[in-house]
C-alpha cells in the first residue's frame, strides 16, 4: 500500500535513545531512529537505510546535534526531500577529554549534561528529569560509541544536500552559532534563531520544532 503522506524520520543526538522526542514524533507521525553502535557514520547511515520501508510520499529527516551528521550521510543513500537540523554544525568536534569523561561515567554526569543542554539550567524539573531519563536509557557505552563515530566524521562539501532549516538556540553552549550558519549554507537552506532555547531545542521549544517541520513540508512540496 502506498501513500503520499510525508514520511518523517527523527535521529536524536548522541547520548539519547529518543524518549524526549516522543511527543514530537506523535505530532509528525515520525519514526524515531537512535544512533546505534557502529564504527563510522557511514556504517550507521547504511544500516538505517537498509531498514527503511518503501514510501512514495516526501521523505524528511530531523537530525539533532550528532543526529544531523547521520542525516547528512543518510541522504547519500536514500531519497530525502528536506531536513530539519537542530543544534548542529557541518561536522562536530569531539574532544578526547569529553570521551574519557563519558566513559568514566561518574555519578551525576547525566544531570550535569542535561543542565548544560537546557536554556534554564534545569530549573524546570520536569524537563530536566525527562532528559536525564533519556541519557540513562542510552548509557555510557553507547554514548561513547556514538560520539566516537561522530568525531571521525567529516562531511563532504562537494555533495548535493537536501534543502534544510537549521534551528539555533540562542542559549546553546555546545555548538557555536557559526557552526550552525555553515551547516545552513552547505545545505542551501536557512538558519532559524530561537530565543530562550538551549542545545536541547526539542525539549526547550518542541512547538518550534513542529512548526518548522510543517514549514519545511510546505516549502518543499510546492
Amino acid at each position: 500500500m502506498t501513500t503520499t503522506r510525508p514520511h518523517w524520520i527523527i535521529i536524536p543526538g548522541a547520548g539519547g535513545v529518543g524518549l524526549t522526542w516522543t511527543a514530537i514524533a506523535e505530532e509528525l507521525d515520525a519514526t524515531i531512529t537512535p544512533i546505534p553502535f557502529a564504527d563510522s557514520v557511514t556504517e550507521i547511515a547504511e544500516g538505517i537505510a537498509a531498514k527503511l520501508s518503501e514510501h512514495d510520499g516526501p521523505h524528511y529527516i530531523i537530525g539533532a546535534s550528532s543526529g544531523a551528521m547521520v542525516a547528512l550521510e543518510l541522504a547519500r543513500f536514500v531519497r530525502v526531500d528536506g531536513c530539519l537540523f537542530t543544534a548542529s554544525g557541518f561536522g562536530i568536534e569531539v574532544s578526547d577529554r569529553l570521551l574519557r569523561w563519558l566513559a568514566d561515567d561518574p555519578p551525576g554526569i547525566h544531570t550535569k549534561i542535561a543542565k548544560i543542554g537546557l536554556a534554564d539550567d534545569g530549573a524546570n524539573r520536569d524537563k530536566l528529569d525527562a532528559v536525564v531519563a533519556d541519557y540513562d536509557a542510552c548509557g555510557a557505552e553507547l554514548h561513547v560509541s556514538q560520539l566516537s563515530a561522530i568525531a571521525r566524521y567529516r562531511p563532504d562539501s562537494d555533495v548535493l544536500r537536501p534543502f534544510s532549516f537549521v534551528l539555533w538556540g540562542d542559549h546553546d553552549r555546545s555548538i557555536p552559532f557559526e557552526a550552525h550558519r555553515v551547516l545552513a549554507m552547505e545545505c542551501g537552506g536557512a538558519l532559524v534563531p530561537l530565543e530562550n532555547c538551549g542545545h536541547l531545542v526539542h525539549v526547550d521549544r518542541p512547538d518550534a520544532v513542529v512548526a518548522w517541520a510543517r514549514r519545511l513540508e510546505a516549502v518543499t512540496t510546492r
